[in-house]
């Protein structure tokens, strides 16, 4: 669970999609398996073989004795020392390890068969932080458990925590914990948790005034910049299904006019909009917030501390140096230094800066959900 699992560890550019991948670039996940014969078994023809990737040697007793497939052997053990490429020559390491029979064709695999490369992560919330909903989990494959801090407190995700732990030994099933933090997120904020219906072109304003209460004329936000990073014309998204869209539990706005501190804007779209809290994505515009925020470095300080988590999930992180600030947050705090920090890129900022981001994070996660809001559609990749 850890950067060299990567799938993408090269630039996003046209250049690297056209030009051929370094030799290193991806782990040889495919075993290539070598049968070594007469024209096969000179130190220099194995020391070939080794870099162009064999990976297990076969042995075929069906001809020649042992001391001619151990002369090979001794050849291959001297190939392996000059190139300083492994390679398997024992039962543990055969691809095969079921009866090569027709009936093990047909039937399906046992569940242990093959080691699990692909890691899992799973978000644990409402409906997923039983221990029986957790085992299954576990025993489907999840081996990440994230905890996203943007919603729920510490206390409530410490319930969770605790039933995968559980969980965990039920099972027997290792799985590692990651925190997401909430970054620099804008969010609506409705304190009476009463449904608000918007109006297709009807006018709303996005106000900085949490006392006001949350109605279809006035949506209180958790940020007093906003009047000054958009002007008119700008793309506004409030909801609370980000990857998807949905038009009627989500609503595009449209700034049409800037009033003090306030945002008046242009409903394109009728919705009703339910719950709490309601995130709030203003289509590449800069935000002038912290990508860790104080609540943030709180959170990390205790609740992940106390936890000894493995991953933290960076989010909206734009630049190199959220990382490298971040690191040396963990660092500080001891039982962290080992934390890896995983850079979360949400929008067209942190995409700008993909290159250098990658070099000081131990892992990218993009959010697909947040980038379809600051770029086309079509232009998100799968």
């Amino acid at each position: 669970m850890h950067s060299s699992h990567l799938l993408l560890e090269e630039p996003i550019r046209m250049a690297s999609i056209l030009e051929p991948s370094k030799s290193s670039f991806f782990p040889a996940l495919t075993k290539i398996v070598g049968t070594l014969g007469p024209k096969s078994r000179s130190v220099e023809t194995l020391s070939g073989c080794l870099k162009s990737g064999m990976s297990v040697a076969r042995f075929d007793f069906s001809w020649g004795d042992a001391e001619y497939h151990q002369e090979t052997l001794d050849n291959l053990k001297v190939a392996v020392k000059s190139t300083k490429k492994l390679c398997a020559m024992h039962s543990s390491h055969l691809l095969l390890e079921e009866p090569i029979r027709m009936a093990s064709i047909l039937e399906p695999s046992k569940s242990s068969f093959f080691p699990a490369l692909t890691k899992i992560v799973g978000t644990l919330g409402p409906k997923s932080r039983s221990v029986e909903t957790l085992s299954g989990c576990l025993k489907s494959g999840m081996s990440v458990a994230r905890f996203d801090f943007s919603w729920g407190d510490a206390e409530y995700h410490q319930e969770t925590l605790d039933n995968l732990k559980v969980a965990v030994k039920s099972t027997k099933k290792l799985c590692a914990v990651m925190l997401d933090t909430v970054g620099p997120e804008l969010q609506v904020i409705n304190k009476s948790e009463k449904a608000i219906t918007l109006k297709a072109d009807g006018l709303v304003t996005l106000t900085p005034n949490q006392d006001q209460e949350a109605s279809s004329e006035v949506l209180p936000i958790n940020f007093d910049g906003l009047a000054k990073a958009v002007k008119k014309g700008d793309t506004i998204f409030v909801g609370q299904y980000l990857f998807t869209g949905s038009e009627t539990t989500s609503v595009w706005l449209e700034v049409d006019e800037i009033k003090g501190d306030d945002v008046i804007c242009l409903s394109r779209n009728a919705a009703t909009l339910a719950g709490a809290l309601f995130t709030l994505h203003a289509s590449q515009v800069h935000i002038d917030l912290p990508t860790l925020t104080e609540k943030d470095k709180e959170v990390i300080s205790t609740w992940g501390v106390q936890n000894k988590i493995d991953f933290l999930s960076l989010s909206y992180c734009r630049h190199a140096e959220d990382v490298r600030q971040t690191r040396e947050m963990l660092k500080k705090l001891g039982d962290l230094s080992q934390t890896q920090i995983f850079a979360k890129i949400e929008n067209v900022e942190g995409l700008t800066h993909f290159d250098e981001i990658l070099q000081e994070a131990d892992g990218i996660i993009l959010s697909r959900g947040n980038l379809g809001i600051d770029l086309p559609p079509e232009k998100v990749y799968l």
